[in-house]
């Protein structure tokens, strides 16, 4: 704003400038007054990447398994970075986050220092989720001070069916280590200027707020307001979103979230069966009251996975897959679409780079 009002004081200035000669409209030299302006034409850029907040494609690190070496990340993602993207989306667990209490990563991993400042030097805002839950992952999801604190919990299964401890996320214990936590990262990443949005409710499978378990799962809406609660409190100027239709039921989320405009509504799994018919119609009928942030649904690896599958006919590449998913965020209104990592960022550009 301060450029643009800048620039119209200038051209007011040049325009009085141009148009103040001293002598009368009946002067004999007002001609050649008019004669010495100059045109200035000053050509329409339609080609660089407009970055508006919230909106675009996103770059991840979604590390269920190790995180990203960050000079090969971005030796990988440098074009798609600068020619595409809008934001970088940390995926990370919350064990790599706080290995040991207190030790943050924003203060003490060097990779993870450098990985941010990859994003923030190609001009793309931080997102972030950080999760507790050891599920489908290389290793546990929360860190081991938090068991040998005395925090009850329980095994899922991680990679190659190794059992991760988990803990129960209405346990006292887990409650006042993930406040602390959660303090912690706001204090660093609560600017409007770094971030765009951040995942406020983490619990379950990948963080996805599904196969949540509780000690107690009567207590499930009241961890839904402690957890939300604690994010809202300490983050007070970034956008807080979370998957909508999650376990907790999407009319509790509506009472307690959405319609009180803290939160914004997420969707992972565009492009595929489990974005249904209700959830499409939750986000039509949520269109303009809250932000949309959606993702593609992630087949892994392996395309056959998809190709042979009956519940998707209507797909046999992975532009195929690009194509339902981008329609699925178009025609229902998302913000956002992902890139993701280097592998899938790959295809899209290779792809499908019409829809990029």
């Amino acid at each position: 704003m301060r450029i643009m009002k800048n620039f119209l004081l200038t051209c007011l200035c040049i325009t009085i400038f141009s148009c103040s000669s001293g002598k009368n409209d009946n002067d004999d030299n007002s001609e050649n007054e008019v004669n010495h302006n100059r045109e200035l034409i000053l050509p329409a850029d339609i080609t660089s990447l407009l970055r508006n907040p919230c909106m675009g494609w996103g770059l991840y690190d979604d590390a269920n398994n190790e995180v990203a070496n960050a000079s090969s990340y971005w030796t990988a993602q440098d074009v798609a970075a600068r020619k595409y993207a809008s934001f970088f989306y940390v995926r990370w667990r919350w064990s790599d986050m706080e290995p040991e209490e207190g030790k943050y990563a924003w203060l003490y991993n060097e990779n993870y220092k450098s990985l941010i400042q990859g994003a923030l030097d190609r001009g793309l805002k931080l997102c972030f989720r950080v999760y507790d839950n050891g599920q489908d992952n290389l290793r546990p999801g929360t860190p081991a001070f938090v068991r040998q604190a005395g925090c009850e919990g329980y095994t899922v299964t991680g990679q190659n069916g190794v059992q991760h401890w988990t803990p129960y996320p209405d346990d006292p214990v887990f409650r006042q280590k993930y406040a602390n936590f959660i303090a912690a990262f706001a204090e660093e990443y609560d600017d409007p200027d770094l971030v765009d949005f951040i995942d406020g409710f983490d619990l379950g499978w990948w963080g996805e707020s599904h196969n949540i378990v509780l000690k107690d799962m009567s207590k499930l809406e009241e961890t839904f307001k402690w957890l939300t609660g604690i994010y809202s409190s300490q983050f007070k100027k970034i956008i807080l979103t979370m998957p909508f239709n999650s376990q907790v039921g999407f009319a509790t989320e509506k009472r307690l979230v959405y319609d009180n405009k803290t939160y914004a509504m997420r969707r992972d799994g565009l492009g595929s069966m489990y974005f249904n018919q209700t959830e499409r119609g939750y986000a039509d009928n949520m269109f303009g009251k809250v932000l949309l942030v959606g993702e593609l649904c992630y087949w892994g690896s392996n395309i056959t996975e998809i190709a042979n599958d009956s519940r998707f006919p209507h797909m046999r590449t992975w532009r195929d897959a690009f194509q339902v998913s981008y329609s699925d965020a178009i025609n229902h209104h998302f913000n956002t679409l992902d890139l993701r990592t280097t592998v899938e960022t790959k295809r899209w550009v290779e792809q499908a780079e019409d829809l990029v």
